[in-house]
């Protein structure tokens, strides 16, 4: 029993880790796409 907690942890700790890496992705592609549209509208 205490295995099967143990392996549930470790995989809860694996899934919060891979969202933050993808939150930071995406805040990331967020940024450069709001950088794009302002050289965008200055340009324009």
């Amino acid at each position: 029993m205490e295995k099967i907690i143990q392996k549930l942890d470790s995989i809860e700790a694996n899934l919060i880790t891979k969202f933050k890496i993808l939150q930071w992705v995406v805040s990331a592609a967020l940024a450069l796409v709001l950088v794009f549209l302002i050289i965008l509208v200055y340009k324009g």
